[in-house]
């Protein structure tokens, strides 16, 4: 096993519930508890009724406050009271395993409480035309609710920016009472100035990643060449539309929401195994194949200051040393598919030929077979993955030690490599 001496690494990446607006619990559905209920309404006395109704014992003469979200509560409830059969929520931070923070609508108000998600709903982000098809019962086409067919994407309840995807913002979003009456709540609404896709952008334009000091912008900008070629080989960021060639061998990048938006690529090869498949092809259902998938990736931008994109990385199979990977390519360490753990995984060796021990002094991880240069008191130098001391020889000089690699800010993991005695 690895010993508990320990080296520091940066990674450095380049880099619904159905709203109820019913008819005030004129129907006369059966019940035994609230969630035979349809949402909105509660079980009382073995009868569905909407939230606030007088047989409940709830009172409904009280006025709305204002419908500016500074003239009430900053949780967006209206400073109503979500009653005990609730927890009011800000973000589903606030709710327990199993819910998510939602809404519920009142005969004078509006208030956000954690429900049980909608059974077969999507999640935020995803395309959706009514509140039902989302997994938070909140469907928005820009700040209200869709109507006339009209497609919209799945939200979700909020209380800062960082409760939503990229190129959304925390803003206020207009639901109707059961009285249909407006009332605004934070929650996750597109945010006009940022891209998600390039074909979000005007004519002729494309979406652009813009790479800060101190953040990633994502914008449109006229200034990509060619087609849309996410994914392609790539030798330079000139190969690419999106202006990211990334890894070896290279790759272009690009944005992503979901699986769907990224490529993947049939060499039209029968497998039994990947080795008879081409380097970056894995045998998929006796195909080679390259998949990507839209993943979680980080961007040290210097000075302790991360941020992320979602963007297609391709799928590779986890290892533990090289010697679990094809004869050409090493044991490399990646961050997971969240970029909040470092993991180990097979991918093409180099670009370097450096072997445990060689120096890679002065050239860093390109240098090396395993991607991987350490520095010491006596040099920087090529290291790789191990399970125990016999994965590094001469053991006399290496040994197999925890390597803890950074991540992104608050995320940091321990990885076994070799390590100089």
């Amino acid at each position: 096993m690895p010993d508990s001496g320990r080296l520091i690494v940066v990674v450095f990446v380049l880099l619904n519930l159905a709203g109820c607006t019913g008819d005030n619990g004129n129907s006369e559905q059966k019940c035994v508890i609230d969630d035979d209920c349809p949402y909105g309404q509660l079980c009382r006395q073995g009868i569905c009724k909407p939230f606030g109704d007088e047989s409940d014992g709830s009172s409904d003469d009280g006025a709305d406050q204002a419908a500016d979200p500074a003239a009430g509560d900053r949780d967006g409830t209206d400073g109503s009271d979500p009653g005990p059969q609730y927890t009011a929520c800000e973000h589903n931070q606030d709710c327990p395993d199993g819910e998510v923070c939602s809404f519920l609508q009142l005969s004078d108000s509006v208030i956000t409480v954690c429900r049980s998600p909608v059974p077969g709903g999507v999640n935020p982000g995803y395309p959706c035309l009514q509140n039902a098809d989302c997994l938070t019962n909140l469907c928005l086409c820009d700040n209200e609710f869709c109507s006339g067919g009209e497609t919209g994407r799945c939200s979700a309840i909020c209380d800062t920016r960082a409760d939503c995807l990229r190129g959304y913002m925390c803003s206020v979003a207009s639901i109707p009472d059961l009285s249909q009456q407006n009332h605004f709540v934070f929650a996750c609404v597109r945010d006009q100035t940022t891209c998600l896709a390039h074909d979000e952008c005007p004519q002729e334009m494309c979406c652009r990643i813009v790479i800060g000091s101190d953040a990633i912008l994502t914008q449109c900008a006229s200034t990509c060449q060619g087609e849309p070629n996410m994914g392609n080989p790539c030798g330079s960021h000139q190969d690419c539309y999106s202006g990211l060639c990334f890894d070896y061998p290279g790759y272009c990048l690009d944005l992503c929401v979901f699986d769907d938006d990224c490529p993947g690529f049939d060499a039209e090869v029968a497998c039994g195994s990947d080795v008879e498949c081409d380097l970056g092809y894995l045998c998929i259902q006796d195909s080679c194949q390259r998949v990507f998938t839209c993943q979680t990736m980080a961007f040290n931008l210097g000075q302790g200051i991360y941020d992320t994109l979602n963007m297609c990385l391709p799928n590779r199979v986890s290892c533990q040393i090289d010697g679990d990977c094809r004869s050409e390519e090493a044991c490399k360490i990646y961050p997971n598919e969240t970029a909040t753990q470092a993991v180990l995984q097979c991918e093409v060796a180099g670009p370097g030929s450096g072997i445990l021990g060689a120096d890679c002094t002065g050239i860093g991880s390109s240098a090396c077979w395993s991607s991987l240069c350490l520095t010491s008191p006596q040099g920087s130098f090529c290291s790789q993955a191990c399970l125990t001391d016999s994965d590094c020889e001469p053991s006399d000089t290496y040994r197999c030690g925890w390597l803890t690699v950074t991540v992104r800010e608050g995320y940091t993991s321990d990885v076994p490599v070799c390590k100089r005695r």
